[in-house]
């Protein structure tokens, strides 16, 4: 089989660590088995690269630029603005929160009136799971999200409603109902009624929005590193790197759209290194890190981090 092109987050890794690394790194066909995406071209090592983005959000911003976003309504009475979640990787992926044991005692006494309290690792495993479950989400299929939407929003208007976070307050089985169809098809978007201005026509608008965190901390990367080889999605990228008795290299190129530490990469320059360890997948003997314009190397070797700047 032949080798499959590469993408540009491949190509760029490639291209600098090639320039680091001073070998040429050859595209390695893909087989019945997880293979990498490349090995040196004289020594024996391999490099396997993913991307770190937000496949919702790239879906969703790209459904955009082909299907309307915005639509007239002879039914409806008010001008929707429905506010789609578009997120970024700090939400997406965000750091495992440093959960403390519950204190002994007062365990006892909730355990005593019935009350179960979770241990620091039973949460580090909920969020996990929270996270794992919030990637593989779909983004809203925008194709026929207008038409979906319109009988759904008519039912709020006929109720008085004019955004859903105020419709589980209404009350009413026609209200709450309508209100989870219109989550369902929006991953629980903000949507918003407002009078019409003269000359306006009613209708439905959709806007894609995002929150983020930016921290300025480099150690954030690292907390989004370890999570990311805690879930499902990392096993492609463990399991090319077992291909062969080699020096296998992990490559993660951060998406510098959705990662807000993209900004402080750009902002710090070569200062902006982490302090702490990868928990690197036993499969792995050295990580490459790709963000902004930043290259970082962790060995395992040496156990200390290196950056090159670009």
């Amino acid at each position: 089989m032949a080798p499959e092109p590469e993408s540009p987050s491949e190509r760029e890794a490639r291209l600098r660590i090639e320039q680091i690394q001073g070998e040429r790194l050859l595209r390695v066909a893909p087989s019945d088995v997880p293979t990498p995406d490349y090995e040196g071209q004289t020594s024996r090592e391999i490099f396997e690269v993913k991307e770190i983005t937000v496949g919702e959000s790239r879906h969703l911003a790209a459904s955009m630029l082909t299907h309307p976003n915005r639509c007239d309504s002879d039914d409806l009475q008010l001008r929707w603005w429905v506010l789609l979640d578009g997120p970024s990787l700090s939400s997406s992926l965000s750091p495992t929160p440093d959960f403390r044991e519950p204190d002994p005692e007062l365990k006892a006494r909730l355990g005593r009136g019935g009350f179960t309290v979770s241990t620091a690792e039973e949460r580090q495993r909920q969020h996990r799971d929270q996270v794992q479950k919030h990637r593989e989400r779909n983004a809203p299929r925008l194709k026929s999200l207008l038409q979906d939407l319109e009988p759904w929003l008519c039912v709020l208007e006929a109720h008085d409603v004019r955004e859903t976070s105020s419709a589980t307050r209404a009350g009413g089985l026609e209200v709450a109902h309508a209100a989870w169809q219109i989550a369902e098809l929006t991953n629980a978007a903000q949507c918003y009624g407002r009078p019409l201005f003269q000359g306006e026509q009613a209708g439905i608008e959709l806007v894609i929005g995002s929150g983020y965190t930016r921290t300025g901390d480099p150690d954030t990367l690292v907390d989004r590193i370890n999570l990311y080889f805690s879930l499902d999605e990392s096993y492609n990228m463990r399991a090319s790197l077992s291909w062969r008795d080699s020096t296998a290299h992990a490559v993660l190129v951060f998406d510098s759209e959705l990662e807000p530490e993209a900004a402080s990469a750009r902002t710090i320059g070569h200062e902006f290194l982490p302090a702490h360890p990868p928990a690197l997948p036993a499969e792995a003997e050295v990580l490459w890190v790709v963000i902004a314009h930043l290259l970082w190397c962790y060995r395992r070797d040496t156990e200390a981090w290196t950056v090159h700047e670009f």
